[in-house]
């Protein structure tokens, strides 16, 4: 019985094994062309899509940037409460987050969850594509590393905010704020700042 264990054991820490190295490999060989791009954290190139995949219109330009130190605490908690609880908790990857994705993802047969830290999100945003393919997911979680590694989670943030859509041809919070309620975003009251997120 216990060799009959000990067999079993062994077999499964194999797959393990023979799993982890050929996913690791291929993760190398998927993202090795990629590299963090910092003028694309400002200056970007975007492609706007509908819900059927079908493209919109591509914008190319430079941002409205607010500096982070000028917001209110309260509009960057409520960015964090809604797209990244454990931002500052994490170095880019949200384990927990992505586990939880993945296991959601295989019981629907679906990539509808993509665990996406703000980390990833501004990456994806300037550098990446929208396209829900595993390759895709594996540069991601390369460049988000990068990033953190770079900067520091206030300059992380900052870029997000400034780069993010909010519809209606808005990139980046400036905008929006002007855009939504005729505010500078320094001044944007809380239940705004909820408004523009939600």
């Amino acid at each position: 019985m216990k060799k009959i264990l000990l067999k079993t054991l062994l077999v499964i820490i194999g797959l393990i094994l023979i799993f982890t190295l050929t996913f690791t490999a291929y993760y190398l060989v998927t993202t090795k062309d990629y590299e963090l791009d910092e003028s694309k954290l400002v200056n970007f190139n975007s492609e706007i899509y509908d819900n059927n995949g079908n493209f919109i219109e591509e914008s190319v330009g430079n941002l409205s940037v607010t500096d982070f130190n000028e917001l209110k605490e309260y509009t960057v908690k409520a960015f964090i409460a809604i797209e990244d609880k454990r931002f500052y908790k994490h170095k880019g990857i949200d384990v927990k987050g992505l586990i939880r994705a993945m296991f959601n993802n295989v019981k629907s047969m679906s990539f509808k969850e993509g665990a996406s830290t703000i980390s990833q999100q501004l990456i994806k945003n300037t550098h990446l594509s929208s396209d829900k393919t595993l390759k895709r997911k594996l540069a991601e979680i390369k460049l988000a590393k990068q990033l953190e590694k770079k900067y520091t989670k206030n300059q992380i943030l900052e870029k997000y905010l400034n780069t993010i859509y909010f519809g209606n041809g808005c990139y980046g919070i400036t905008s929006a704020s002007k855009r939504y309620f005729g505010v500078d975003p320094q001044t944007l009251r809380l239940i705004k700042a909820l408004y523009l997120r939600r």
